[in-house]
């Protein structure tokens, strides 16, 4: 499938990193602060009153606080839109549910290949073959609940992602067999990752009951013993008593007054969320009395940790072939799916210039209504536990590497033969070549920090020889040598005539480089298989004072 379209380096989804939270992000990009999905579970402080993460999925006030998910959108502007599994199906917006949905029954098992194919089935042949639907999200439960069960670095982990893998083969043969593949952009990624829970008799469990100076006499309601992240609303009057001693309680807990979250988690300004926000380091969990959560595996952690990261695929008629790009969030997902749907988006806090270069032209959506293509979300929950195992349609031989150890795999690193492409060519070196042999070696060391650093070199010697590259062709614009500067400007896109009579005015005349990327649009047909650079780091930001 990455050979086919494209592939991010991973994904980042918004904090806090569980489910249905996660989920309404992609759907309405929004924050989870400004959406209002804030947790799993549905409470009432008042009341007591809590509901489990299937039966908060049928609240329609837990649901509808304003941001629209993208069915209802879609719906608005006259596509057809549906929804199998998808957090969210079940519930009212504003009036309006999705018009073609399947909400799971209770007990589902999210397990069943059988049942994962009956509903890929229905999805490819029956919604978007036969009723020709616009935009369809499915969601497959696993492998979250056998990572939880068991661990993400269990075979049983391993044997429950390859079955996803062979679902993922499974849709796409679905799409080639009803004749969708030139219609139906797909978009593969998940909610969140996984790590591992630390047990044993060394390690100290995280319980507010043995904190010092701590009462849950203080407390008028808690919402604990759900995994990495907890939320307290003391009694009236105890706020300050209750913060300060948990604040240090504990050298893995993170203790904030609701207000005073880090900025960057977008998790603080919901009235919803409670007082006090308690969240644990990676591989530990915050308790109440005991330690009731028996998982040895758990997500929910800081969004930051490698561990939650999702992964990204796309492929389909609008996606570049064969392209690697660098890591995004997943609340940029919203903007791209619309773009790519050519509505309108609601009020959003993704931003389409993140992930508009995955498409084989960054212009408007229009045409795509033009040619009816259609936009499948697919789901494979946390799929991104076990990124070195091969898809189904991807196969990458000799993986995972020789005398690779377990840490290789925690680490979310690739060892593979790096392919040069046409357009790299202009500035890689040799000191490129040793930074990715010291890479490639630190990853076989199983060594996190030796694998940190080699990829940070690696990182500053590109950068190093962008830069020099694009020197190289401002001494050629400073001294009016056009024809080197055009020839290493089309070195770097990749640019092709389709004549070959050479016309002196495209070396001679600097107004023919003010049309590169007009004259690149319209004459070359092959997508370049490489992202953009960084345009800090391009060698075309040397024409700008010289040229424009």
């Amino acid at each position: 499938m990455a050979q086919d379209g494209v592939k991010a380096l991973y994904a980042t989804p918004s904090f806090l990193t569980i489910t249905s939270p996660s989920h309404f992000t992609m759907l309405t990009g929004r924050h989870i602060e400004n959406h209002g999905v804030i947790h799993n579970m549905w409470f009432n402080t008042t009341t007591q009153e809590k509901k489990q993460y299937y039966q908060a999925q049928f609240v329609d006030s837990y649901w509808d606080n304003g941001s629209l998910p993208i069915w209802i959108t879609a719906q608005r502007q006259g596509l057809k839109a549906g929804s199998l599994h998808f957090p969210g199906t079940a519930a009212t917006y504003s009036g309006e549910t999705v018009n073609v949905k399947q909400v799971e029954p209770p007990f589902y098992n999210y397990s069943d290949e059988t049942n994962w194919r009956l509903n890929i089935d229905k999805v490819i042949g029956e919604w978007f073959h036969k009723q020709d639907l616009d935009f369809v999200s499915l969601y497959f439960g696993e492998p979250d609940l056998i990572a939880h069960k068991h661990g993400p670095d269990s075979p049983q982990l391993r044997n429950m992602v390859q079955q996803v893998d062979r679902a993922v083969g499974y849709i796409r043969e679905k799409i080639h067999d009803h004749g969708l593949t030139d219609r139906l952009n797909v978009i593969v990624t998940a909610d969140h990752g996984m790590t591992t829970i630390f047990n044993g008799g060394q390690v100290q469990n995280i319980l507010l009951s043995k904190i010092p100076n701590f009462s849950f006499k203080d407390i008028q309601f808690q919402l604990l013993d759900y995994g990495s992240l907890g939320m307290l609303l003391p009694k009236e009057g105890k706020l300050e008593t209750v913060y300060q001693a948990l604040k240090g309680g504990h050298p893995h807990l993170h203790v904030y007054k609701k207000e005073e979250m880090p900025a960057r988690l977008h998790y603080s300004k919901h009235p919803r969320l409670l007082p006090i926000i308690l969240f644990a380091d990676p591989g530990y969990l915050v308790h109440g009395f005991y330690p009731l959560n028996n998982n040895k595996g758990e997500h929910g952690f800081d969004n930051e940790v490698m561990d939650m990261k999702a992964i990204f695929r796309a492929v389909g008629p609008d996606f570049q072939r064969n392209l690697a790009v660098d890591p995004f969030d997943l609340v940029d997902l919203y903007a791209l799916m619309c773009h790519l749907l050519s509505i309108k988006p609601e009020v959003h806090d993704g931003h389409l210039d993140n992930s508009k270069h995955m498409l084989r032209t960054s212009t408007g959506g229009d045409s795509n209504a033009e040619e009816g293509r259609n936009l499948g979300l697919f789901n494979p929950k946390v799929l991104e536990c076990y990124p070195e195992l091969t898809c189904y349609d991807d196969p990458t031989p000799g993986w995972p590497p020789t005398g690779s150890s377990p840490e290789n795999n925690r680490l979310k690193l690739e060892a593979r033969t790096v392919h040069m492409l046409p357009n790299q060519k202009p500035w890689f070196n040799g000191d490129i070549k040793q930074k990715l042999r010291n890479k490639r070696d630190a990853f076989k060391s199983g060594n996190r920090e030796e694998c940190k650093r080699a990829q940070y070199d690696l990182q500053k010697s590109i950068r190093a020889a962008k830069r020099a590259h694009s020197q190289k062709l401002e001494g050629y614009a400073l001294h009016h040598n056009t024809r080197s500067m055009w020839q290493g400007i089309q070195s770097v896109t990749n640019y092709r005539s389709t004549t070959t009579t050479t016309h002196p005015r495209d070396v001679t005349l600097p107004d023919s480089l003010n049309n590169i990327y007009a004259r690149f649009d319209r004459l070359n047909t092959n997508t370049p298989s490489k992202a953009p650079c960084d345009p800090m780091d391009s060698a075309t930001q040397v024409t700008h004072t010289q040229v424009l």
